[in-house]
């Protein structure tokens, strides 16, 4: 009889004899697989892009059900891949065609008018809403009269006013509804500007845009801003069909949901306190344009457009009239070298027709620096732009001398607002901070969302 004889096996030569399974059946895996995609590699292709285009459809569903309304409304909405990949990153419109009359219309109980046609009653109605309901009451006054509103709505503006239904009783009994004319609860105002892209000096756009969208607290939970909008944009198109159907509109604390912002950026607020300012060397001055300044005026415009990105302005020959009617403050800082001049900074200043309901604050109004400019960006005396920021301060000092009421500042991070504003913060408190993009409606720009300081709104 054989006698077995058994070699006893170390764990090392176990560890080994398993790894050399491992590669042996790696290898044989390998090269299954990669005969699998020679093979199939158009089905392989094919699955992924079934998939892919599954869940690009998921994600259309999903937006659906978490943006509903801003899903049916041609704006540049995040989850489009066309702007991304075009070749062209020129701005153009979205749907040339005419709008039709969409499931947040409402036609009935929403009136849109050009404002030559507003009567002085419903211009008071107006009034009587945005002081109560444009913003919060609890921390915010609103001094909004009808001659500011007007200035703000100027020329081929438009306004869409909500109303409720009444019965009225008619002869025989019969009771019969119709718009209750005495109660105002919405209200949405546009006005025409023209929008410059500086990349694309040939795209200029006539456009419109939204101002004081209101709702009664009564309706706010109903959504009515949305049908504001709807039929606000249709029964414009209807009564000016040659307009482009391009707006744009701003929104502030809860951004748009799944829109892609033309630019967001940040809105400081500060209480003003008493401190020492520097003055401005001898070959500076300030001025404050009125009409005796037409011709600078002109040159700061063009400048405007050229400077900046973005630039949604409205023409020309409307912004004259700010140069008296105080719709703006335009103010100026100008240097003399060998007998020539030069502008360097051009800040503009508005009344917000706002005071804070706080009891500590002795000047309770705020004024807002609308927009700044470093006219032209390089000045060779001034590399840190200490001379741009100190020619604000001494602006801003020259404008309260003459609104005593104004303690509260606003400066949104726009324009070349920036650069104020480092300098600004090192030497007062911000009180709070807040939120905000410009969005465009119609229109995609594929550039977006642009840096804040390459745009520019009045």
């Amino acid at each position: 009889m054989d006698t077995v004889t058994i070699i006893p096996i170390t764990g090392s030569e176990i560890i080994i004899y398993f790894i050399h399974i491992f590669i042996y059946n790696s290898t044989i895996m390998l090269h299954t697989i990669r005969n699998i995609i020679q093979n199939h590699s158009h089905l392989l292709l094919l699955y992924f892009l079934y998939a892919v285009g599954i869940l690009y459809i998921l994600a259309l569903i999903c937006f659906k059900i978490h943006s509903p309304f801003w899903f049916h409304q041609p704006v540049y909405h995040s989850y489009e891949l066309y702007p991304r990949i075009r070749f062209s990153k020129q701005p153009y419109v979205k749907n040339k065609r005419p709008p039709r009359q969409g499931i947040f219309c409402d036609t009935k109980h929403i009136i849109t008018s050009s404002v030559s046609d507003i009567t002085p009653e419903c211009w008071a109605k107006i009034v009587h809403l945005l002081q109560g309901h444009y913003m919060d009451g609890n921390y915010v006054l609103n001094h909004i009269s009808v001659p500011m509103i007007q200035k703000r709505l100027y020329g081929e503006s438009y306004v869409s006013c909500f109303w409720e239904d009444r019965l009225v009783e008619m002869p025989k009994g019969k009771w019969i509804e119709q718009l209750d004319v005495e109660n105002l609860y919405g209200f949405l105002g546009s006005c025409p500007k023209v929008l410059h892209f500086s990349k694309f000096p040939k795209e200029q756009w006539n456009i419109l845009q939204w101002n004081w969208m209101c709702i009664h607290e009564k309706y706010k939970s109903q959504k009515l801003i949305q049908k504001m909008i709807q039929t606000h944009v249709l029964q414009h198109r209807l009564k000016d069909p040659g307009f482009s159907g391009v707006h744009l509109f701003s929104k502030n604390s809860e951004l748009c949901k799944g829109i892609v912002p033309l630019v967001k950026y940040s809105i400081y607020t500060f209480i003003l306190r008493d401190t020492t300012i520097h003055k401005l060397p001898r070959n500076y001055s300030i001025r404050c344009l009125n009409r005796n300044h037409l011709d600078l005026w002109r040159a700061i415009y063009v400048q405007m457009m050229a400077q900046y990105e973005v630039a949604a302005l409205p023409d020309i020959a409307y912004t004259l009239d700010w140069l008296t009617n105080e719709r703006y403050h335009i103010y100026v800082t100008v240097y003399r070298i060998e007998n020539v001049e030069h502008v360097h900074g051009v800040y503009v200043f508005e009344d917000t027709c706002m005071s804070w309901e706080d009891a500590s604050l002795t000047k309770p109004y705020m004024v807002r620096l609308a927009a700044s400019m470093n006219f032209g960006k390089v000045h060779m005396h001034d590399p840190r732009q200490i001379l741009y920021f100190r020619g604000f301060v001494n602006c801003l000092q020259e404008f309260l001398l003459d609104k005593k009421d104004f303690g509260i500042l606003e400066i949104p991070c726009i324009s070349d607002n920036d650069i104020l504003l480092a300098k600004w913060q090192e030497k007062y408190e911000m009180r709070n901070v807040t939120e905000s993009a410009y969005y465009l409606y119609n229109m995609v720009y594929p550039r977006s969302p642009i840096p804040s300081s390459e745009v520019i709104v009045l």
